[in-house]
């Protein structure tokens, strides 16, 4: 997945590409929490006319989580009226 912005001036980006490599689930009922390790890549642009110039690279290892909610069917389905 790779992330890119702008800033305001339209004068620099910064884009990064997230790889995860892991994923490890932690759990406690209802929240689920995924962890997972990631290598992020990418850098600081700058433009250069109609193309960007890299300004400074970025490359690291790194951890980045999420979250999700879990119920149970038989509280997600509910009786027909």
């Amino acid at each position: 997945m790779t992330f890119e912005c702008i800033d305001q001036t339209g004068n620099y980006k910064v884009q990064v590409a997230w790889r995860v490599i892991d994923t490890l689930v932690l759990w406690k009922y209802p929240l689920i929490v995924f962890e997972q390790t990631a290598e992020f890549e990418g850098g600081l642009y700058e433009k250069a006319g109609d193309d960007w110039k890299l300004v400074c690279r970025l490359q690291a290892k790194g951890f980045c989580e999420y979250t999700g909610t879990w119920l149970p069917q038989q509280l997600t389905q509910f009786p027909s009226a």
